[in-house]
């Protein structure tokens, strides 16, 4: 399984912002989990998933927003499960936990996720952190306009269409897609979720984001 716990940023000075939080993954989720999200202690929240297509995407979008710090962790649970994720107990969300705990003590465009494998479980914990870094890295180097592109094309519109919405020529709209690293960004996705799948013992599940970003 794969557990994914997040804790929000400076929440002493902030409002409180889990409540939104739960109702943006639900909604990137689109009943992708096995627990849906819910608030476990605090300004803390929780899911549990058995494959790594929403957790990945769930974790980049919190990581992007800057208000929160993301822990994921791939081990056994106990089973049967109980019906809420605040009950369920097992190595993955332990593991989150520790991997949540280690965010605090990162810099740099990697200080918002880490991950965290059980014993024996390949590919590795510091393997998968290693292309999670990069990938948060690439976005973290995004001009504005690369960042708004990607957002468009995130939502489903092609190219053509992404140009017509930024009042742009199909042509400026591919130098900023190639300036900004949209397609190796949905390679580096796919690849991330075939990682995760794998070390959570599911080899025949690969990404499903690889045509984001790709030409018409």
């Amino acid at each position: 399984m794969i557990a994914l716990t997040a804790d929000q940023v400076d929440s002493r000075h902030t409002p409180d912002r889990v409540a939104a939080a739960i109702a943006r993954i639900d909604a990137l989720a689109d009943g992708r989990l096995v627990r849906a999200p819910e608030r476990t202690a605090g300004d803390e929240l929780q899911c549990l998933a058995d494959s790594a297509s929403a957790i990945v995407e769930i974790a980049l979008d919190l990581a992007a927003i800057g208000e929160w710090r993301v822990g994921i962790g791939i081990g056994d649970v106990e089973e049967p499960l109980p019906p809420s994720v605040r009950e369920v107990r097992g190595e993955a969300l332990v593991l989150a936990r520790e991997a949540l705990d280690g965010v605090k003590r990162r810099t740099g465009p990697a200080n918002a996720l880490a991950v965290r494998v059980g014993a024996g479980r390949l590919p590795s914990g510091d393997a998968i952190q290693a292309f999670a870094d990069l990938l948060l890295d690439l976005r973290a180097r995004r001009t504005r306009g690369g960042r708004e592109l990607a957002v468009l094309l995130g939502r489903g519109l092609s190219r053509s269409e992404a140009a017509a919405e930024l009042g742009l020529t199909p042509q400026a709209v591919s130098a900023r897609s190639k300036a900004a690293g949209l397609e190796l960004d949905a390679r580096a996705r796919a690849g991330l979720v075939e990682l995760l799948d794998l070390a959570a013992g599911r080899p025949d599940v690969g990404g499903d984001d690889q045509n984001a970003g790709h030409d018409d």
